[in-house]
């Protein structure tokens, strides 16, 4: 198996919250709907965009000091994004789909933060103002945007010797 980052690992919490909400199976998909074969009543999460978010940069770096050993890590700072998916609800009828619909919609907004299943990582839910219904044939197909804000942590970290404060006093001559 492959090694979880970040994005494996919101993908992988939010399936799980979402099947224990709504009851039906949740499918991590790719924007290509060509190669999908839903069986109805489901949901599909899919990563649509992915931005950096340049309104949560921290300039501060993370220190954390061993005052026994005299030494400090310095971890670079971490990089705010913005994770754009979308919840698709695929349904026979449109009743199901807004009856579905309505506990996606109240699964975000009760649940504004997460906190990711593999590396215990705080993440947080808000709704995207996309809305959009289609139908084809018997299927009917409702979609929202949800935005996951994440921070991506940089694996790298710097350890550095701490120097003692020393006091001098000089005595005039």
């Amino acid at each position: 198996m492959p090694e979880e980052n970040i994005i494996t690992d919101i993908e992988q919490t939010l399936k799980s919250v979402i099947e224990a909400c709504a009851s039906v199976p949740v499918q991590i998909v790719t924007p290509d709907p060509d190669y999908i074969e839903l069986e109805l009543p489901c949901i599909t999460l899919e990563l649509a965009d992915v931005r950096r978010d340049p309104a949560r940069i921290m300039e501060d770096r993370q220190v954390e000091k061993d005052i026994d050993a005299m030494k400090a890590e310095v971890k670079p700072r971490t990089e705010p994004f913005n994770f754009h998916y979308t919840l698709g609800v695929h349904t026979g009828t449109t009743r199901e789909g807004r009856l579905l619909l309505e506990k996606m919609l109240l699964l975000i907004d009760r649940r504004p933060i997460l906190v990711t299943q593999v590396f215990g990582k705080e993440v947080y839910l808000s709704r995207d103002l996309a809305f959009a219904q289609r139908s084809g044939g018997r299927d009917f197909f409702h979609t929202i945007g949800l935005i996951v804000k994440a921070r991506l942590y940089p694996e790298e970290v710097e350890t550095v010797p701490l120097v003692k404060e020393a006091e001098f006093s000089a005595k005039e001559v």
